[in-house]
């Protein structure tokens, strides 16, 4: 018995080879987690590969849709011509029995490219203007996908158009002069299977045309205010229904201003500046509105800033007005990153960088609206008020920025040393590179800055003390290492952050569809819905797309090329602007908005000083058309010409129609239709309006064209020259827009 409980208790004390099955335990263990690492590692590079992949099929796709878009302009172009001269052939005709020549040319355009694009095959729904009337007014039927197809060059793109024929729908609207093709679908597969598809209705628009025997109509003919300097809404309620155009001084809402400008061009040189109380309202869905910069500013009453329909911006949106409230709708492109693009420039510069940034607090950035978003720059910590030499642009990782983020790259200067005893601490030490990782909880941070010098100085003046003082901030080894390193920060700190930015945003700020498209250089904090958490997206495309040559390169180029051909001539391309000289700049060849103004391109300004001299204060007036509207006493089709460099001139009462062109600042008190061009600034009385209207605006230049002694044409540059264009000198692309435009 003994021995039996003697071997029992034998075996239990025996722990030979626990050791092995430890160890066993531990590897199975590492290698589960290295499998799930690696894993992950995987999905996360094929993840980053194939959103990268969809962005540059995504450019593949809308180049397809632009050639298809280019034919059809030019099919519709020639029907406009044959449908013109149809009009002119039958003037007398029409005039004789009462009929509108324009509303017969718009039905003679829409019959045209109903011939040339409907399946005749298909059945069709009619209505008609009134009850027994043979006149129809709206008209639905399909249209032949081969005939979209036609409009290809590129044959290897002809199979892309894949719009299903029983989607293939047509709308003719008589009445408004709208011929829709719709659900028109473009699809693009590359070689590694990528695909995307755009989905969109292309509306034709009938053009306003002039019967007088010429159609002496320009680009800035069809503008309702053109300002050499600045448009100012300085007052409430002001209504602007047509294009615009402002210089180097931009379109500035002030405090109590409140405007809504829904032209189909809102071009200015400067920035679209929002105020401390004041409410702009600018586009409509199919608006294209450029500028430098889009910027709220203040501490007083928030204010309020739209933008609907394609934004293309050349620098920054920033929101430095405290309470600030910004929406942006349709498509917003923050295009530049280099300076030119025939060449590689610096992008390391602030000036040339795309971004957007939240720098005041309790600010509303609402982006759920937007159908695709680019930001090809990033932000930057800039070099402070007045360009502070001591200082460079430094760099971060992020293109959507709010200014606490700016936390993630500060660096306390206890970590750091002086090396060579200027004062300034470049470099950290041992014990403070040690320390200052585990404060940020990111790793390796050497692995991203650059080596020799991992940091950057920043110099400013203390507000209360009036003391300079220098902090400093990581400095990075490139941009991609600027983007990693917020990637990895943000992981470990996004409850610090969010903490932080929720006193500069609000819970419904920053949101995102996240099946939107996005392109951008750097990374951004988003929301996908009202009060969720924020997240982040990581920079898309390799360098080689955003290097010359690459795909986001050739696409920003274009629209840097557009932008200042619009500063110029208000013409989407002019020869003379090429890619490696997008911008406007003086004699010494600095940057310089007010070189080469739009006012003096446009008119004879010189004419004006010599035939209509001002002194000191005071303007010369020439009334050179003044004739009262037919049925309405008291009010004018008028075209004035005023030289008054140093004075505000008020257009009359009465004067509700026509041209006014001034040397010098012009004030609306009440309605104008027609165009309003001055060398200076436009400001408006409250509740002030201003309609665009080409064709008027035309007839007054082919009227006075015919005289044998022009009045007033002669004051335009190359006047001589508008009595020759015609039919073939208007841009069908202005009367042919996208809408309900969708991706996959």
């Amino acid at each position: 018995m003994r021995a039996a409980v003697g071997s029992r208790w034998s075996l239990k004390g025996q722990n030979k080879g626990a050791s092995l099955i430890a160890v066993l335990c531990a590897l199975i263990f590492v290698g589960v987690i290295a499998v799930i690492i690696t894993n992950a590692t995987i999905a996360n590079i094929e993840m980053k590969e194939a959103e990268r992949g969809g962005k540059k099929n995504f450019y593949q796709a809308e180049s397809v849709l632009n050639e298809l878009t280019a034919g059809l302009n030019a099919a519709a172009a020639l029907a406009m011509e044959q449908a013109y001269a149809d009009s002119l052939e039958n003037y007398l005709s029409y005039a004789a029995a009462g009929k509108d020549i324009q509303q017969e040319f718009g039905r003679n355009y829409m019959d045209r490219l109903k011939m040339n694009l409907a399946d005749s095959s298909a059945g069709k729904q009619v209505s008609y203007e009134a009850v027994g009337s043979t006149v129809p007014a709206y008209e639905i039927s399909r249209y032949k996908v081969d005939a979209l197809k036609d409009c290809l060059s590129t044959a290897g793109w002809k199979n892309c158009v894949v719009t299903a024929p029983a989607e293939a729908e047509y709308t003719m609207d008589y009445l408004e002069g709208i011929f829709t093709l719709k659900n028109v679908k473009v699809t693009y597969k590359d070689a590694q299977d990528y695909e995307t598809t755009i989905t969109t209705d292309l509306a034709f628009r009938t053009p306003a045309m002039d019967f007088g025997g010429t159609d002496a109509a320009r680009g800035f003919m069809k503008y309702a205010l053109i300002a050499d300097r600045q448009l100012q809404v300085n007052v409430p309620n002001i209504s602007v229904d047509g294009s615009v155009y402002a210089g180097a001084d931009g379109i500035l809402g002030m405090n109590g201003g409140s405007a809504v400008m829904t032209g189909g061009w809102i071009v200015t040189r400067g920035d679209i500046t929002a105020e401390s109380g004041s409410n702009l309202k600018i586009g409509s869905a199919s608006s294209e509105i450029w500028a430098e910069n889009v910027e709220t500013t203040g501490k007083g009453s928030p204010s309020g800033l739209v933008l609907n329909g394609n934004c293309y911006i050349a620098d920054d949106l920033t929101l430095n007005g405290k309470g600030s409230q910004v929406e942006l709708s349709g498509s917003y492109y923050g295009y530049n990153y280099q300076e030119n693009y025939g060449a590689v420039s610096s992008a390391d510069n602030s000036a040339f960088s795309s971004a957007i940034m939240v720098n005041a607090k309790e600010c509303k950035l609402n982006m759920s609206n937007l159908n695709y978003l680019m930001l090809s720059g990033r932000s930057y910590i800039s070099r402070g008020s007045g360009g502070n030499t001591q200082n460079s642009d430094i760099m971060l990782g992020e293109s959507l920025s709010v200014r606490t983020n700016q936390i993630a790259y500060f660096v306390q200067e206890e970590y750091l040393e002086d090396t060579d005893g200027d004062g300034i601490r470049d470099v950290f030490t041992a014990a403070g590179l040690a320390a200052y990782q585990n404060s940020i909880t990111v790793n390796d941070v050497m692995s991203y800055l650059d080596g020799s010098r991992p940091v950057t100085p920043y110099h400013y003046i203390d507000n209360a003390t009036h003391l300079p003082i220098v902090c400093y901030y990581l400095n990075f080894a490139s941009e991609q290492k600027a983007n990693e390193y917020f990637k990895a920060y943000f992981d470990s700190n996004r409850d610090k952050l969010e903490g932080y930015a929720n006193g500069y945003i609000d819970q419904d700020a920053i949101i995102l569809d996240d099946n939107r498209l996005y392109t951008f250089q750097g990374n951004l904090m988003y929301r996908s819905a009202g009060g969720e958490q924020l997240q982040e997206k990581i920079a898309i495309g390799g360098e080689e797309d955003w290097d010359e040559g690459g795909v986001f390169w050739d696409y920003v180029s274009r629209l840097a090329v557009t932008y200042k051909s619009l500063q110029l001539e208000l013409e989407e391309q002019l020869s003379e602007v090429t890619a490696d000289n997008v911008r406007i700049t003086n004699a010494a060849g600095e940057v310089d908005k007010t070189a080469d103004p739009l006012f003096e391109r446009l008119v004879n300004k010189q004419k004006f000083v010599d035939e209509l001299p001002a002194g000191a204060g005071s303007m010369n007036i020439k009334e050179a058309v003044k004739e009262e509207v037919s049925g309405m006493t008291g009010h004018y089709r008028a075209v004035v010409l005023v030289n008054n460099p140093d004075t505000v001139y008020s257009v009359p009462a009465g004067y509700e129609e026509g041209i006014i062109v001034a040397t010098g600042d012009v004030m609306v008190p009440r309605t104008f239709e027609g165009m309003i061009l001055s060398g200076g600034t436009i400001s408006f009385a409250a509740n002030a309006s201003v309609k665009a209207n080409e064709r008027k605006v035309a007839k007054l230049f082919s009227e006075d064209l015919q005289k044998e002694l022009p009045e007033f044409a002669v004051y335009f540059n190359d006047y001589d020259t508008f009595s020759n264009h015609r039919i073939g000198g208007i841009r069908t692309g202005d009367y042919l827009t996208f809408e309900n435009w969708q991706k996959n």
